[in-house]
């Protein structure tokens, strides 16, 4: 099957659903950074470390006293806050004014700004080489850099860096080491199992006894920290912000046969990279791809996943598969693709019915 595109992509919710998690007790942060400015002024922020390292690295640095700054002096110690929860605190006395360093830090989760006090907030940015958030606040001079929030975020899970737990998926022993603090951002599913004092949420490992195929949970995974959705080593850069140009790897398959079968039939595959700008254009994703990911996106609780995967699986309907596709939908929860497959059995019923799949329904 061809990839068919998707018109009408809904919006990113990646910084939106990560902001959720900034100055969250209940979302698992590892930093506590004090503001001071000379006087009494001053400002607490519950943050996370990967947070400050993949979107921050010269902000890191300062913060584990590897750099110093003309702007500020830091400490670091430890801070206990509730039985077993133990976070880094690092005081920072800086002559930049505090509400300048909690709008940088939730810009951090956001990707946005408040544009008021953008030329004070620019200055600060420069000092730690965020080019994006220079841009943001002098857009008015300056060509306003990509977002990096997707790829960002896409880093911290290859490189697993400030890991706190790991999910393992037992039907096939396969282990991915995530951040607790997103799961709760973007997954109801997890946000319930973390935040409500099940036993999942003081361990360092989550079991997932569903039997789904360890490179699909991968590219469940990359949606869940990016907002894109592409196989597993489809997407060169994964970018999910408006403005943004993303470089994308995409199969042409051309093949016989219809959704849900003939994967194991021999496939000829052309690759090519082209620069997709995400405003302008839809994003394509392969048929069978989106169809396998509609469990995931049900069992996950995660309803834009699904949204996402039943407007792809709708490009390929025929009267040949729009029975095991409606099975499907119907299975899963899919009420759009379910109701979309039924308006098509009414009217192509008498081609419907000489379907192998809608014999193989009938028969079950």
């Amino acid at each position: 099957l061809t990839s068919f595109v998707i018109t009408g992509m809904l919006r990113s919710l990646l910084g939106a659903d990560i902001s959720l998690a900034l100055n969250q007790p209940d979302y698992f942060p590892d930093l506590r950074l004090t503001i001071k400015n000379p006087g009494e002024k001053f400002t607490t922020i519950l943050c996370h470390r990967a947070v400050i390292s993949c979107r921050a690295p010269k902000l890191k640095l300062l913060l584990e006293q590897k750099i110093d700054s003309p702007t500020c002096q830091v400490t670091r110690g430890d801070f206990k806050e509730g039985e077993g929860i133990t976070m880094d605190a690092v005081e920072i006395i800086s002559a930049v004014d505090a509400d300048l360093w909690k709008e940088m830090i939730s810009y951090f989760y956001s990707d946005k700004v408040e544009l008021s006090s953008a030329e004070s907030l620019a200055a600060l940015a420069e000092e730690f080489e965020i080019e994006r958030l220079v841009s943001v606040c002098l857009r008015n001079t300056i060509v306003l850099a990509p977002s990096t929030l997707s790829t960002d975020f896409a880093s911290l899970l290859t490189s697993e860096s400030y890991s706190d737990v790991q999910i393992v998926l037992t039907a096939h022993n396969a282990s991915f080491d995530v951040h607790k603090f997103i799961l709760c951002s973007r997954c109801p599913y997890f946000r319930a199992m973390l935040t409500t004092g099940m036993s999942e949420s003081k361990s360092e490992t989550i079991p997932i006894h569903e039997d789904f195929d360890p490179d699909l949970f991968a590219a469940f995974l990359a949606y869940v920290y990016t907002d894109v959705l592409a196989p597993i080593n489809d997407t060169n850069v994964a970018v999910a912000e408006g403005e943004t140009e993303v470089t994308v790897m995409m199969e042409k398959e051309e093949e016989s046969g219809s959704i849900g079968k003939g994967k194991g039939k021999e496939k000829e595959k052309e690759k090519e990279t082209e620069a997709v700008n995400k405003t302008d254009e839809p994003e394509e994703i392969d048929v069978n791809f989106a169809l396998d990911m509609i469990p995931l996106a049900n069992f996950f609780q995660i309803d834009k996943l699904k949204q996402i995967c039943e407007a792809a699986v709708q490009k390929g309907v025929t009267s040949d598969t729009v029975a095991y596709v409606w099975q499907m939908a119907s299975h899963f929860e899919a009420s759009t693709l379910q109701f979309f497959c039924e308006q098509i059995i009414k009217q192509e019923y008498l081609e419907v019915q000489k379907s192998e799949c809608w014999q193989q329904l009938s028969k079950e």
